[in-house]
């Protein structure tokens, strides 16, 4: 028998059980990714976000993302026509996250979070030494998207990938190996029944470093949460 998940979650459920709403109800993975910027005068944002995925083929990469206008992110995009994805793997996780504090314009958020910026290649935005691998985008387009019940429009981003890099560790080696040096983290919000409504648990960012079923880690006691 099939069940309906409601696209829009009970009033009663507040942040962070409503990010990403149905799509971490039925558990699809979201790797968390961290999003640097730059305003018009150079100084440095980041931020993290799991709304993302990169695509293209042969001939054309492009990463695509949404956030909310709201955002620097957003705003410096607009404004300087670049970012620059950076994956952090588990061991980087709790510094990383430190980038969701909301600090006020002006402030090089990259180092008030504890983390390293290093020039990119082909981009003036800057990347974060401390995560595994990083796109560097050039802006395609955006599109401002409705936010049912909200003031603050989305915005869905469409970059092209205009340089890409990574650590020695996650490059060399079989897929296998690659998977188990990177240690995707994987943001996971298990907290709603969605079947009833009800606030399950605590359990909010959760980290794998395999690609096996999400359940039989957290039987198997291999899933790590912070």
């Amino acid at each position: 028998m099939k069940v309906d998940i409601p696209l829009t979650p009970p009033e009663e459920i507040g942040f962070p059980d409503f990010v990403g709403w149905f799509h971490s109800n039925i558990l699809i993975p979201c790797p968390l990714y961290i999003i640097t910027t730059v305003d018009e005068h150079g100084i440095p944002n980041a931020q993290p976000n799991t709304w993302g995925l990169p695509f293209g083929d042969k001939f054309a990469q492009f990463f695509v993302f949404y956030d909310w206008a709201s955002h620097h992110t957003i705003q410096n995009i607009i404004t300087t026509k670049e970012f620059v994805i950076n994956i952090p793997s588990e061991d980087q996780v709790s510094q990383a996250m430190r980038t969701v504090e909301h600090y006020p314009r002006g402030v090089d958020e990259i180092a008030a979070s504890g983390l390293t910026a290093i020039p990119s290649i082909a981009v003036k935005v800057p990347r974060i030494e401390e995560c595994k691998t990083h796109f560097e985008c050039r802006l395609c387009w955006y599109k401002e998207t409705h936010r049912r019940g909200q003031d603050d429009a989305g915005v869905l981003v469409l970059g092209e990938i205009v340089a890409a890099s990574g650590d020695n560790d996650v490059l060399a080696g079989t897929s296998p190996e690659k998977i188990e040096n990177m240690k995707t983290v994987y943001v996971l919000s298990r907290n709603v029944d969605t079947l009833n409504m009800k606030i399950t648990n605590s359990m909010t960012y959760g980290t794998i470093d395999r690609l096996k079923d999400f359940l039989q880690l957290e039987k198997d006691g291999r899933v790590e949460y912070i």
